[in-house]
């Protein structure tokens, strides 16, 4: 029989989803790595850990055949050292811009005040806000006090300009907070800002911070999920490559073209400019999820490293270019990369051209 009072329902449902939660995290197969591993070794030391995940006991009490461990998303973790970290060759001018004040930003961020948290998501290339409604559920049956937008403004725009997408991306945030500031008054001010994103999603947020820094002290966690962060690189999969390649000629995306570093003269490239932009570092985490197996984004790309065949020529010293502006404001200890191994069980279409991956990183549900 249905519940009469509701708000007893809705307690059970979060005490039921609690449960769920913690079957789930109790299952997942976490591996800390000191260094990324190649796609081959990550394959096999993931089959590897899924086997000797089937010995320990909380792994086969009360699991959906779905979630059997051999199927399980295995998570390796590394923790970033610091080659680009030198604090003192930051500007006094950039210093300036912390939250803690002038001088050296703490290495820890200080705790949060009390208050409403809002995340926004915000989906990848020629997506839409559907795209990220198991975010949306999960993040509210997990937290049903934070405050979740799912963008739209970028729907069905996303083969523009970025800058103009980051533009249109700050308007919508600043839009939404403000309106929820008002009806809320000052009883749950907000207290931190975060943002989840797929894909292109992760350069649309970056390009939308520099006009969000009226709220970099509420700056809570950057999370990307297989975003091109130094865009395609020399060594992105030959049929990626050959996808991008012929797309171009059929329509030019300005986007795909910012991208593929190919919008402007070196100088000028819109993802050089963007390392640029000091934001990241204001956010307490920066969390960036890879997964090997993705033909869609390369993973050095989406974990802000770089390949040694990345490194070669013009492009390569581009790229590193960016990836020394991107991590020396960045303390290692706000930093932290995942690498997601999937185990598909039927192959498809999806998995043939290495868009499996890609997509499970927002739909599958022990990751999430």
């Amino acid at each position: 029989a249905a519940m009469k009072n509701p708000t007893e329902a809705a307690e059970k449902m979060r005490n039921d989803w609690q449960s769920e939660r913690r079957r789930h995290f109790n299952n997942l197969i976490l591996h800390h790595v000191g260094r990324a591993q190649g796609a081959e070794r990550t394959s096999r030391l993931a089959d590897d850990l899924r086997s000797s995940a089937k010995q320990r006991p909380s792994c086969v009490l009360e699991i959906p055949e779905a979630l059997q461990s051999d199927f399980l998303p295995v998570i390796f973790e590394q923790r970033p050292e610091a080659p680009f970290h030198q604090p003192s060759s930051i500007p006094s001018a950039a210093k300036a811009g912390y939250a803690d004040g002038p001088g050296t930003p703490q290495e820890h961020a200080p705790a949060p005040k009390e208050g409403t948290h809002i995340i926004v998501l915000v989906h990848g290339f020629q997506g839409s806000a559907l795209d990220m409604r198991f975010w949306r559920n999960m993040i509210s049956l997990h937290n049903p006090r934070a405050c979740v937008l799912c963008s739209c403004a970028n729907e069905e725009k996303t083969d523009g300009d970025l800058r103009q997408q980051g533009e249109r991306l700050a308007a919508e945030v600043e839009g939404f907070v403000k309106d929820w500031s008002s009806k809320r008054g000052n009883n749950r001010p907000m207290a931190k800002l975060s943002f989840v994103a797929h894909s292109m999603g992760g350069i649309i947020v970056r390009a939308a911070l520099p006009f969000l820094m009226d709220y970099k002290d509420q700056l809570c966690t950057f999370l990307s999920l297989s975003s091109p962060h130094l865009g395609f690189m020399a060594d992105s999969p030959t049929m990626f490559n050959a996808g991008l390649w012929f797309t171009q000629q059929v329509k030019s995306w300005k986007s795909v073209e910012q991208l593929t570093l190919q919008d402007d003269e070196e100088s000028s490239l819109f993802l050089r400019w963007l390392s640029r932009q000091r934001t990241l570092e204001h956010f307490r985490s920066v969390v960036l999820v890879s997964s090997s197996q993705d033909q869609y984004t390369p993973p050095d790309s989406a974990r802000m490293e770089t390949a040694p065949m990345s490194s070669k020529g013009n492009i390569g010293q581009t790229v590193q270019a960016m990836l020394q502006a991107l991590l020396q404001p960045i303390f290692p200890a706000r930093m932290l990369r995942l690498d997601v191994h999937f185990r598909f069980e039927e192959s498809s279409l999806d998995t043939f051209i290495g868009r499996a991956a890609h997509i499970q990183l927002i739909e599958n549900k022990p990751l999430v």
